[in-house]
């Protein structure tokens, strides 16, 4: 049987594709965006969080923890991750970031709400993270949704081999791909990694039959620059078919998460853009060739 690792299954979501949409947010992805808004979806293994502005001081989380001192242990290397301090902390200030599920599991919460999808044109989107890091699983639920008439949406980055992205593609009818810097050393700067695999992937998607949305947040001080707008959007025109690029404003919401990881906010203290600055960046990207939408 296969599993995975998910951090939330979250139905009747409107953000995520067309339609009313189950989205599957899987745990896990090689990039290290510092703008990224899911941080907890970046490690793929379960970790603790904690939310100071919850805890009531009550001290049960110590009486059970193996170590005796999840304050200390929580963001350490030592904790266990074994779950006893979130179980017993009832305020909800403890909680455990993700959790293994069985393909059996993730497919019967899925099927739930077909109604829903038959009404509103929605279906199933495989978000995370990285889903294609467990490609295997997403690609087999993939096959199964398509062949129950669920609509099947992927979210990926395209950082993964190239034979997981064809047989994704193969068992979605959508694709949704970031482009997030064409530039090899900013793109590096923002993420860790050269973005070569990631272009090469983009254009295997675009020669696919499957429908490509692409997108790119718009990060202040990082890629909403003339002379890299334009880059991307020269590379989107040239691209073996048409596709349309979506513009996606960064924001900060994010950050509390990042608090109760333990983990620093590199982009905190980064505005989002204004609606004068998404319309300016549009234009950037329309006069290079390339169709552009605003998703705010």
């Amino acid at each position: 049987m296969l599993r995975g690792t998910v951090t939330n299954i979250q139905h009747f979501s409107v953000h995520d594709g067309p339609g009313v949409r189950t989205t599957v947010f899987f745990k896990g992805c090689p990039l290290r965006c510092y703008w990224c808004h899911n941080p907890e979806t970046q490690n793929p293994r379960p970790e603790l969080s904690f939310r100071a502005e919850k805890c009531i001081g009550c001290g049960e989380c110590r009486a059970v923890c193996p170590g005796k001192d999840p304050a200390g242990l929580r963001f350490s290397p030592e904790c266990l991750v074994c779950g006893a301090c979130a179980k017993q902390c009832w305020s909800g200030a403890i909680r455990v970031e993700g959790r293994e599920a069985e393909e059996d599991e993730i497919f019967a919460e899925i099927t739930r709400d077909r109604a829903a999808y038959i009404s509103s044109g929605g279906g199933v989107t495989f978000s995370g993270g990285e889903p294609l890091l467990w490609g295997e699983l997403v690609c087999s639920l993939g096959e199964k949704c398509r062949r129950e008439g669920i609509h099947v949406a992927i979210e990926t980055s395209a950082y993964a081999p190239p034979e997981a992205v064809e047989r994704a593609a193969k068992s979605a009818d959508l694709v949704m791909c970031d482009i997030k810097a064409v530039s090899p050393e900013l793109h590096r700067a923002g993420t860790g990694w050269d973005n070569g695999l990631i272009l090469e992937n983009i254009g295997l998607l675009s020669r696919s039959p499957t429908e490509l949305i692409l997108r790119t947040p718009v990060v202040p001080g990082f890629n909403d620059g003339e002379a890299e707008l334009k880059a991307i959007g020269r590379f989107v025109a040239s691209l073996p078919n048409r596709h349309v690029l979506e513009l996606l404003p960064f924001h900060g919401l994010c950050k509390g998460k990042y608090t109760a990881l333990g983990r620093e906010f590199l982009a905190d203290g980064v505005e989002s853009p204004d609606g004068e600055k998404m319309e300016w960046a549009r234009e950037i990207i329309l006069s290079a060739g390339a169709e552009c939408r605003i998703n705010r």
